[in-house]
Parts: C-alpha cells; structure tokens; sequence
C-alpha cells in the first residue's frame, strides 16, 4: 500500500460550502487559492514558507502539566436501552462502575453536543471536551478489564459500548492554527483525522510524553502567535504548558508534528523554523502519522483493503490504484464532482422543512444528473463490483470499529474518521467542511471518491 497520506486539496476555505445554509451566517473571509500539493512518497521541490511564525523570544519556564481526570458526575446512569439489555447478561464485579463511568460520559457527551454550532463549526466547545475524551479512556480501560472476554455475552456487550463510543467521540474540523499548514490553503486532514482518531480511544494531550515538553514549549514560543489567534479554540491560547494542554488536539498534534524533527534539548529559532517547513511535507505521509499516533502510546497500523482475499498481492493493488485513480476522477470537491453531490444529499435529508427539503431534493437531482458515470461505476465495475467494495469493506475494517479502534480513511486525497458501516452507507467524520460534520456516504459515492484505498488503524 502506498505510504502517503491522502491531502486536502479542496479549492475553497473549508467550511465555506456550496450550499451553506443560511448564507448571511457564513464566516466572513476570503477564499484561499487552490492547495495543490503533491501527493507522492518523497515530495520534492521548494518548501512553502512557514506561515505565522513570530519573532524570536524565550519562552515560558515550564509548569506542572495540568492532568484532565474523569470522575463520572454524581447522580450518573447508563440509560441506553440496546446497552442496558446487553449488559444484564453480563455477570462481572466490575460492571457496575463500568455502567457508572459510560452513563456519565454518554450524559456529558449530550451536554456537549448542544455547544455546537456553525460558530464552532460543529465542535463541541469548552474544557469539558477533554474530561469527555479522559471517559472515554476509562470507559474503555474498564472493558478492558472485564472477565471471560470469550464469554458471547461479555463480546456483544463490548461491541455494542465500542458501537457507542465511535458515534458519540468528538469531532474536530480543520480550521487549525497555520503553523505547518502549506502555502495556498488548509492541509491539514491528516492531522485532524489522526486527532479524532486519538480522540475516540481516549488519547488527549495528557497521552504526550513529558520529556517532550520543553521541546513543545519552545516550539509553541516561535509559533505564539499562531497559538494565541487560533480560529477555533477549547481551552488554551497560551504558551505555558498548562495552556498548550487546553488547545483542540489537531492544533497540539501541529507543535508536536514540529518537535519531531528538533534534535537539540533548547532549540532555537532557526531549527524549530526549519523543523516545521519539514513537518509541511512530511504530515502527509502515513509513516509519519503513524509515528506521531505512537508518541501518545497508541498503536498504529496501515490497513490495506483485501478486495478479493484469492487475489494476490499484485491484483490487489492494482485494483487499490484502480480505486484511487476513480476517485481521482469523480472525488471533486465541495464545489463539485461526487463530494459535492453526496453533501447535498445529506443537506437534503436533515431538512425538516417541507419546502425546503423540496428544494434541496430538486438541486440533489439535478447533481445526480451529471454524476451518472460516477455513480454506475462505469470505469471500475469490472475491476471493482460495488458488492465486491462494499463485502471488502465489512470485512476488513467491520471487525475494528467492533473493537473500537480510530479508522481513518483514505479517499482520494483527503482524510476522514470512519465511525460505522450499515448496509447502505459509511459513516464518517469529515473534517473538511462544516456540512460534512457526521455524514453518511452511500457505498456508490464512497467508491467513486475513492474510499478505502488507503487506511490508518489507531488502537
């Protein structure tokens, strides 16, 4: 499978979508210039300049880190029916906390989801996000512990939390700080799925090595002002470690990104300067995800697709670059092609006003009118049948969302978080615009943007 991560090459300002609605609330800035960087395993060529980065200062002593622990709020309860009946025939001493523990980060997550809005770009907001993803942690932690893990009962129950985790994990959107974002437009799907990803198995900012910590702040100090007018923020906008704990994830993964190129325990200006114009290049590759995932005790791996499991290894990645280069093809963006088609859909279906949905339905035709090659598989179907796709899919990434790892999948040059599969669509968190927040993808547009060609697996 090849080693590069796929780019957000999308031609407007992410969140500034064809169909925005209402479009009086549409965030006032300029559209950026096409990102066209390109996608290949050893990128070469110029470096873009490194936006953003402030004059030289040092930066602030560190502090204790501050810690984000999970005590589930008094009067906490699972009330989940489908999880309620599952985990009656689960007979552990340690169910009961276990219970404790998911009623009140599920009842938390609820909360946090009414924070959301177009402001926030369908983020939930406030510090509160972190004590969610710590529950996560522990909620996880506490299946782990979990007796007879053969046991049927004991399995369903834990497929059904995992189920449950993957649909209620955060969101993030790729509005993040600029500090190694490449010249022309946003980049950073990669970081963002990888921060959704961490996110979803519990993995914060407090996951990061403390060794690094003076690294990070030296690098938060050069890129201060990047850190201080950050679009979206969560809890930390300043340089001292306790802040930079506070940041969203993907703005944290960015300073991290940069610290894995620094070699000198104080570095200066000049090599935090040049670490970030190679973390520019080097964050679309997956081994370099999969390194960083590493850094905050995850495991990672590649998942490449066995489309045909009598097939061998030649056919099948001939049959993966097939995928990719329909995808090439159809994928479009936001403005057009297949994407633009299935955010319409979406749009469509999430209306509850008759007369608007009507006019959202007759536009949604209209699209589908011109997608028809890409939609009947015209170019692939030989190569790749949709039922083929679609049983592939199931197989292979079905048993890790049972497990409840962080899928991030591939499409052709972009990054989501894949959170379910159901027998007419995917699910995913697309962090590329703030219409495509929680989105379902039906297997004939997931192909034809190129789904699945390649994958990450964060556990």
């Amino acid at each position: 499978m090849p080693s590069v991560a796929p780019a957000d090459v999308s031609p407007q300002r992410p969140g500034l979508s064809s169909n925005p609605s209402p479009a009086a609330a549409r965030p006032p800035a300029p559209a950026p210039a096409p990102h066209t960087e390109p996608v290949g395993p050893d990128p070469t060529g110029t470096h873009p300049t490194i936006p953003g980065h402030a004059s030289d200062a040092s930066h602030t002593a560190p502090a204790a880190p501050s810690t984000v622990g999970w005590t589930p709020p008094a009067g906490s309860k699972l009330e989940d029916p489908q999880l309620l009946a599952l985990a009656t025939k689960v007979h552990d001493p340690k169910l009961d906390q276990l219970l404790l523990d998911l009623g009140g980060m599920l009842a938390l997550s609820k909360t946090l989801r009414e924070t959301r809005s177009l402001e926030t770009r369908f983020e939930v907001k406030g510090k509160d996000r972190a004590t969610m993803v710590a529950g996560i942690g522990v909620v996880r932690s506490g299946l782990d512990g979990l007796s007879n893990p053969s046991d049927v009962d004991v399995a369903a129950f834990k497929v059904g939390v995992n189920h449950k985790l993957e649909e209620v994990a955060p969101y993030h959107f790729q509005l993040n700080i600029p500090t190694i974002e490449s010249a022309g437009g946003w980049s950073t799907c990669n970081l963002t799925s990888l921060a959704m990803a961490l996110e979803v198995i519990g993995k914060g900012a407090s996951a990061y090595p403390t060794s690094e910590h003076q690294k990070l702040l030296a690098v938060a100090s050069t890129f201060r002002r990047d850190v201080a007018q950050a679009r979206l923020t969560a809890n930390g906008t300043g340089t001292d470690i306790s802040s930079l704990m506070g940041l969203r994830l993907p703005d944290f993964l960015e300073l991290a990104a940069v610290v894995e190129f620094i070699t000198s325990a104080a570095p200066g200006r000049d090599e935090i300067v040049a670490a970030a114009t190679r973390a520019v290049d080097e964050k679309l590759q997956a081994r370099f995800l999969k390194q960083l995932a590493r850094k905050f005790g995850a495991e990672a791996k590649d998942k490449t697709i066995r489309w045909d499991p009598s097939n061998t290894a030649i056919q099948n990645r001939a049959t993966t670059n097939a995928l990719e280069n329909f995808g090439g093809q159809h994928r479009g963006d936001g403005s057009h092609g297949v994407e633009q088609l299935s955010t319409a859909r979406n749009l469509m279906e999430k209306e509850a006003d008759p007369r608007k949905r009507a006019v959202a339905q007759r536009r949604y035709e209209s699209l589908l009118a011109g997608q028809t090659a890409a939609m009947e598989g015209r170019d692939i179907e030989g190569n790749l049948s949709l039922q083929t796709y679609k049983s592939a899919v199931v197989r292979e990434l079905g048993p890790e969302l049972d497990a409840g790892r962080g899928v991030i999948a591939g499409l052709y040059r972009h990054w989501t978080r894949l959170y379910g599969i159901d027998d007419d669509h995917i699910l995913v968190q697309d962090p590329g615009a703030w219409n495509r927040t929680e989105i379902n993808v039906t297997w004939a547009e997931a192909r034809a943007m190129g789904y699945f060609w390649t994958n990450l697996v964060i556990s």
